[in-house]
């Protein structure tokens, strides 16, 4: 079978122009072959799985036991001095395609050096058992960052949606994207000069890469073009000289060489040679550069003098000349906790004298590399809940931590101290008191602060250990200092078919115990006091209870997305929302919910109104207001 899918991708900068409103758009559009779906049989499990390939495409590789699914890089140049706000789609055109499909799951990559066979990964039950789409959405943002000082931005686009507990598979054989950006934010590297032969290449590079060469020129602030004393032939025809400290009224320099000063003599007729083949090149040594530039040690003070480099002489390459001892290595802080767990509590990270945005330790604690220390990530955060207590301070929950406002969200802080990770779903009740419910594998937890963050305290704590029960936890609601809720489920492993909703609730603020739940998967809840609450979930399903959970009246709505936050704001309006945007309101206590128009497909994390008219909703790239602006 042959689809296509075009992606038109629609550019509009945000920037003033005679007072107007200048916009920049760039389309691009994308023919994908065939559609390739093979079977194979898996001698583990005796199973039969289905393989699907997309030429031009990668396959999804990074989480072992979920659907293997073919996804498409699109790069776009974002122009100098603009940040990206939001991405959108605009609109899509999908197509189901006939038959019923077991996708092969991920499995774990085979390591460098590593003989050990990791055995087969079986499909993870907390994926396969749901109807939920997935990947569940049609594009993420995989990188927002620069090159040569160039704003790339790259997306993920997945055109296939696989539903693993339904067995089928929908092609989205169009999608329009659109990419608003606004001036300011994050910012490149300044480049103040750069060889005019070598900013020619570093344009090669970046043609070739992106999906919008035609908006080149307006990507790059004007910087100063110079021949380094070197002909267009490449031939060195005036010497270089030797500035000192980089500055932009020297000639450029393309190639430094960092070593010391007892090696510094054997490394010049290195220099020497690459200069007369066109390649401007100087010998720094670390005793000068520990001189003349500031650092907490030696491997910053070399970074912040190759940042001054790149910026006033317009240099490309660096070679760290020496053994360790001469260059000493910069050690990063391994936080990935996946397949690299193996190399140990920190790794030697080459990308510190490169990746030159960022300082990779903001917080001044000198542990290099911490997640959010100033290493420059080009990943989004990830939005789950959001608070406000009232006009001016409020509390969002983000991927592994909490940032509070103090002047009705013009600025942002972080929480000092991180709870533990990974933090499915938390709540703050004011500045100080606050609980979160973390996922660590198989096993739950229920931690508590009472002091803004500074300590956390576990609560409750569920290990299955040896057991063949996994146990999953979604959703927290905490009314008061006394009463919470929490929803979840649980899995037999060993069977697929096992499982089932579980509930939690504390009426002192600190014993949770397990409490009867609803038929289905939920993943949010909202409880106005001890007896009256709501759940929601799975296969577009909320439930209502009005005795504290001894019986619940479940609610079927016209969706089958999955919700993932409900609210009320009194006891008769409520919204639920959930995944491709969808978002549910009740006018009569949850006797019924009709569909509204969120303005986006993007997934909805959460959404809170402040009364029956005005809200927010909360997705993984930013918040949106109801009414849609």
């Amino acid at each position: 079978m042959r689809k296509m899918l075009l992606i038109t991708v629609l550019f509009v900068s945000a920037c003033f122009v005679n007072n107007g409103l200048a916009e920049v758009t760039a389309s691009k559009s994308f023919a994908l072959p065939d559609l390739m779906i093979t079977s194979y049989l898996e001698p583990a499990d005796g199973a039969t799985y289905q393989k699907i390939v997309l030429t031009s495409c990668h396959n999804l590789a990074d989480s072992a036991g979920y659907p293997e699914l073919p996804y498409k890089i699109v790069r776009l140049l974002i122009p100098a001095g603009e940040t990206v706000t939001s991405v959108k789609i605009e609109s899509y055109q999908s197509q189901p395609i006939s038959g019923d499909y077991n996708i092969y799951p991920i499995q774990p990559p085979q390591l460098t050096g590593e003989t050990e066979d990791t055995g087969f990964v079986a499909p993870n039950p907390l994926i396969y058992d749901d109807s939920k789409a997935f990947p569940g959405r049609l594009y993420e943002i995989a990188g927002d960052g620069y090159m040569a000082g160039y704003h790339l931005l790259t997306l993920r686009i997945y055109p296939v949606q696989y539903s693993p507990k339904l067995k089928k598979i929908t092609l989205y054989t169009d999608i329009q994207l659109k990419i608003n950006t606004a001036s300011g934010g994050q910012t490149a590297v300044p480049v103040y000069q750069r060889n005019e032969a070598r900013q020619k290449e570093i344009e090669a590079v970046i043609l070739s890469q992106v999906d919008n060469p035609e908006v080149l020129s307006l990507s790059l602030p004007q910087i100063k073009l110079a021949s380094a004393g070197i002909s267009k032939s490449g031939v060195l025809v005036q010497p270089l000289k030797s500035t000192g400290l980089p500055s932009s009224e020297s000639m450029p320099v393309d190639y430094i060489i960092i070593t010391n000063e007892n090696l510094k003599s054997a490394f010049e007729p290195l220099a020497a040679w690459k200069t007369q083949k066109g390649i401007a090149t100087q010998v720094k040594t670390v005793e000068w550069i520990g001189q003349n530039y500031s650092g907490c040690d030696l491997q910053e003070k070399i970074r912040n003098f190759v940042k001054e480099a790149y910026s006033y002489w317009g240099t490309s390459y660096v070679l760290l000349a020496g053994v360790q001892s001469i260059n000493p290595v910069r050690y990063g802080i391994n936080s990935d906790g996946g397949w690299y767990i193996s190399l140990g509590p920190v790794i030697p990270a080459d990308l510190y004298y490169s990746a030159l945005e960022g300082n990779w330790n903001a917080n001044g604690n000198y542990i290099f590399g911490e997640p959010g220390s100033g290493v420059y990530s080009p990943t989004e955060p990830d939005y789950k809940n959001i608070k406000y207590f009232d006009a001016n301070t409020g509390i969002i929950l983000s991927t592994g931590s909490f940032i509070y406002t103090t002047d009705a969200g013009e600025h942002w802080q972080e929480i000092p101290s991180k709870p533990p990770d990974p933090v499915a779903d938390g709540k703050f009740i004011n500045l100080n008191s606050g609980w979160v419910a973390v996922q660590d594998d198989s096993a739950i937890k229920i931690c508590n602060t009472v002091d803004g963050g500074a300590t956390w305290y576990v609560q409750y704590e569920l290990d299955p250990g040896g057991s063949t029960t996994n146990y999953y936890i979604f959703g927290l609601d905490i009314i008061s200092e006394l009463i919470g809720w929490a929803t979840g489920y649980y899995q037999a492993a060993a069977d697929s078919k096992g499982g089932g909703a579980k509930l939690w609730h504390t009426s002192d603020g600190l014993t949770w115990l397990e409490h009867i739940a609803p038929s289905f998967k939920a993943y949010c809840l909202d409880f106005a006091d001890n007896d009256t609450g709501y759940v929601a979930g799975e296969n577009g399903q909320i439930a209502k209870t009005t005795d504290g959970g001894v019986y619940w009246q479940t609610y079927q709505t016209t969706t089958t997305s999955t919700f993932r936050k409900i609210t009320f704001t009194d006891s008769q309006n409520g919204w639920a929302c959930g995944d491709y945007g969808v978002i549910y309101h009740t006018t009569n206590g949850g006797n019924s919910w009709n569909l509204q128009n969120s303005g986006t497909t993007q997934d909805l994390h959460d959404i809170k109104f402040a009364d029956s008219e005005t809200g927010w909703a909360i997705s993984d790239l930013s918040i949106s207001f109801w009414p849609p602006l």
